[in-house]
């Protein structure tokens, strides 16, 4: 079987999808913005936020556990296929009794009741994700292409069928139908790569501590990336959850880039780190921060400097409330890129699971209490502050776990030059904006300074990449 093994390439097929997923919103959400506003968006994220609490309970912590189980005996077609099946079962059995509670919930829920039934979908849909299973193998050109297909069908249905407010069920309809209809497409693969297996020899069991130790984790992450809507909902409106959801997907959406790494380091590094290379597991995760720092510093820098501009013309006048919450949301991209490496890729692959645990429910707890604290006085800007704190305590805990690998002193060698060149773009782009009030003039000019900076100083990453480009095209 033919497996993706070269992680610059899972890269490279994952950042194609990422790229997509990138495009995807920039197509949408300024048409979607527009037609329902602020209050349809809002129903639509409270309403789906507490839909994914039952997801949760769904999957477990399959994801994130059956990666890397796979990825531990990926070359025997045996073992894998328990291990498919035995996840499979434990899935199954959540799924019917949380899908009870999710009907139960429905029964006493009366004012939303078209959008839960609509959103059930998604519960369907994440019974039947597989997309681990291709994860652990190191195969994600399958993966890509069925995502891209997802996305692609989206945009056209959602730019043909959804006309007016009213329309917002048909709007859930598509996003969730794409998704389900994309898992199952992913089935046709299985034949291939696995075979049958005897119930007599499936013991799912042995499976449940593990999921339920990752799920915890997975859990206190919903608590401060979906509950801060339900929160919002409650103690203030869904035009509130309609301004703190934009801002917080579009930063989510830059996230993309850098957690598509992440993704294709967990099965990656669990393999090197059951062989104990640990010298190559420590050369990945340093180059690795060197990478987000890079990327994430002029993202952050120059969207606070264009945010004003970007946010009118991107989402509507209607939304400009969203300018300042982008603004607090920006270290986001930094802390998120960072966690994705130290939280899976490392810790999970470490099998430190209870304290991956211990951090995320550290950071939940922070989280929770500050949406209590902040929402009824400052609304929507209360949930980022407290997004961003939480966000912060965790990824400092789990770079304290990941200690054995990081190398502090190389990092801030590494990466202190793309704060500075941040930092510099960040004044000429200020400079400019007085002189051109064109928000792309002024990210060309961010582009070409940051990129001259970086040459400059003689970045190796950067000249790394120049010069595998001109090898390649000497070679040609």
């Amino acid at each position: 079987m033919k497996r993706g093994s070269n992680v610059k390439i899972n890269y490279l097929y994952n950042l194609s999808y990422q790229i997509l997923a990138i495009i995807t919103p920039l197509i949408t959400t300024p048409y979607v913005a527009r037609i329902l506003d602020a209050n349809g968006i809002g129903q639509y994220n409270y309403t789906q936020s507490i839909t994914y609490l039952f997801i949760m309970f769904v999957i477990l912590g399959t994801r994130s556990y059956a990666v890397r189980e796979i990825a531990y005996c990926r070359e025997d077609i045996k073992k894998r296929s328990i291990i498919f099946f035995e996840i499979l079962e434990v899935k199954i059995v959540t799924f019917v009794l949380f899908s009870l509670a999710y009907f139960l919930f429905m029964s006493f829920y009366n004012q939303y009741r078209i959008l839960f039934f609509i959103l059930f979908l998604q519960m369907i849909a994440a019974l039947l994700d597989i997309s681990w299973f291709f994860q652990g193998l190191e195969d994600f050109k399958k993966t890509v292409l069925r995502n891209c297909i997802v996305k692609i069908t989206g945009i056209i249905l959602i730019l043909t069928c959804v006309k007016t407010a009213d329309d917002l069920p048909i709007y859930a309809l598509i996003l969730c139908g794409t998704e389900l209809l994309g898992n199952i497409s992913m089935w046709v693969y299985l034949p291939k790569i696995i075979k049958k297996v005897p119930l007599i020899e499936l013991f799912p069991k042995r499976h449940v501590k593990s999921v339920i130790i990752l799920f915890l984790p997975s859990m206190a992450t919903y608590v401060y990336t979906s509950l801060d809507k339900v929160m919002l909902g409650i103690l203030s409106n869904t035009e509130q959850v309609g301004f703190y959801s934009q801002s917080e997907r579009l930063i989510r959406l830059l996230v993309t880039i850098l957690t598509s790494l992440g993704i294709v380091l967990v099965p990656r590094m669990a393999n090197l780190m059951k062989k104990g290379n640990w010298k190559e597991v420590k050369k990945y995760f340093t180059k690795s921060i060197q990478f987000i720092f890079m990327v994430s510093m002029p993202m952050s820098f120059g969207l606070i400097s264009v945010s004003d501009q970007f946010i009118p013309w991107f989402l509507g006048k209607d939304f400009f409330a969203s300018v300042s919450l982008l603004n607090i949301l920006t270290p986001l991209i930094l802390i998120l890129g960072i966690s994705g490496i130290s939280g899976q890729a490392v810790l999970v692959s470490m099998g430190k699971h209870k304290y991956y645990t211990y951090t995320v429910i550290v950071g939940a707890c922070v989280n929770l209490a500050l949406n209590f604290l902040l929402i009824p006085n400052l609304q929507a800007k209360g949930a980022v502050i407290a997004t961003v704190l939480a966000e912060g305590v965790v990824t400092i805990l789990q770079l304290v776990g990941a200690r054995k690998i990081v190398d502090l002193k190389k990092i801030l060698r590494l990466t202190y030059k793309y704060v500075i060149g941040a930092l510099i773009m960040f004044g000429v782009l200020m400079e400019v904006k007085s002189i051109f009030n064109n928000m792309f003039i002024q990210i060309t000019f961010g582009i070409s300074v940051y990129s001259i900076f970086l040459l400059l100083v003689k970045d190796v990453l950067i000249y790394e990449v120049l010069n595998k480009l001109i090898w390649k095209l000497k070679k040609q």
